[in-house]
Order: structure tokens, then C-alpha cells, then sequence
């Protein structure tokens, strides 16, 4: 006999998040200024990634051992609680600043790298938030399109702003797409450290054949 089912009361309906993209957002209650004005006072220059200017230094949390410190323990908080490892390192890093111009980075992911983050070093009230993006399948599969409701279903988005703000730690995976999408010149200054990731020690086992060092 075929299952029939019931509308009664008793029946329970339970929706599940699973294999979720995991974000993380820190807001730093102890902000070490002069880390920040040291960024702020570096060299910068317009590159081939975009019209916006970039810290020469591609290194540059090197400079600013106690801000480094602080998002290392950010890191290994994401790496522990998130991850289940604690072996990520801080790899490169950069910062980039908009002035007098529209706030405005492509779309873009970061290759080699584990996870990403985006910490600002001045974002004054109303700065371009960053944009979290849904990843698209490329090739031949075919794509299914239908109407949806999104509305308290935050895994059907397609795409989140996590706002800026001076202070703010924004952790997420490195092949997430993600971009800055204002389009109105303004003459507020924005400012973000960007960095990513690796992990520290060798990863895989030897047993598994999975061993990389």
C-alpha cells in the first residue's frame, strides 16, 4: 500500500542548512591606531587589477606586527571552530584604498589561498559595503531557472553585503566570489587590508596518501 501523507498537526516539517559557506565577522574592540595610520601613510599605486591604488608593500601586515597578531587569532579562531584545523598562516597581504572616486572592486576569487578576509582600516559611515556572491557552475551543465520566494531563506540569496565599518574582520573562503560594487564618485575615503591564506603545517596523511608537506 502506498504511503499516504497526512496535513494533520502532527506532521513536522524541518528545513536543514547543510554544506553551508561559512563567514565569519569580527569587530575589533581595541583598535591599534598607529597600526592603522601606518597603512594608511604607505605607498600606494594604481596596478593592472584595477583603477583603484594598492599597497606596494604586498606584504604589508609585516609592518604591523600588532594588528597582524590580533587577525592571526582571528584566523586560528575560524581555522579551529569552523574548519576543524589550526594550521592556516597568514600568506600575503595588501591594502587597498579608494579616495575622490567611485568604492568599486571586481568581482574576483583568490587562488592559493584557503580562506580570505577583508579588514578595514577606514571606513567611515556609509562605506560600500563588500559583496558575498553565490558561486556559478561553468561549462556545459545546463542551468535550471525557476521563480523563488526569498524571502527568511538566506541560502537562496544570491548574493550578501556585510557592512564596513573601521575595525572589521571579514573572514570567508577564498573561492567565494566577492567585489565592492559602488558606482557613485564620492570623497570619502575607504581603506581595507586584504589577505590570504595556507596552511602552516604539512596537511593529508601519509597512511591515506593524502600527505602534501
Amino acid at each position: 500500500m502506498a504511503y499516504k501523507f497526512s496535513d494533520s498537526p502532527g506532521d513536522t516539517f524541518k528545513s536543514h542548512i547543510i554544506f553551508p559557506t561559512m563567514v565569519a565577522t569580527v569587530d575589533n574592540l581595541s583598535i591599534p591606531n598607529e597600526d592603522h595610520e601606518k597603512i594608511l601613510n604607505s605607498e600606494f599605486k594604481v596596478t593592472r587589477y584595477g583603477n583603484f591604488p594598492t599597497t606596494e608593500n604586498k606584504f604589508i601586515l609585516d609592518t604591523v606586527p600588532t594588528l597582524k597578531s590580533w587577525i592571526q587569532v582571528q584566523i586560528n579562531r575560524y581555522a579551529s571552530e569552523i574548519m576543524g584545523t589550526s594550521t592556516l598562516r597568514i600568506t600575503q597581504s595588501w591594502a587597498i584604498k579608494h579616495e575622490n572616486q567611485p568604492q568599486s572592486i571586481y568581482t574576483h576569487t583568490h587562488a592559493n589561498s584557503i580562506i580570505s578576509g577583508s579588514y578595514y582600516i577606514d571606513a567611515p559611515e556609509n562605506t560600500e559595503p563588500l559583496t558575498l556572491m553565490r558561486p556559478v557552475m561553468h561549462g556545459n551543465s545546463p542551468q535550471i531557472e525557476w521563480e523563488k520566494d526569498w524571502e527568511g531563506r538566506p541560502w537562496l540569496y544570491d548574493q550578501i553585503k556585510y557592512s564596513a565599518y573601521t575595525g572589521r574582520l571579514i573572514m570567508f573562503p577564498s573561492n567565494v566570489p566577492h567585489g565592492v560594487l559602488g558606482q557613485q564618485s564620492t570623497n570619502q575615503r575607504r581603506c581595507v587590508l586584504a589577505f590570504n591564506t595556507w596552511f602552516a603545517d604539512p596537511i593529508g596523511s601519509k597512511e591515506s596518501l593524502t600527505y602534501l608537506d
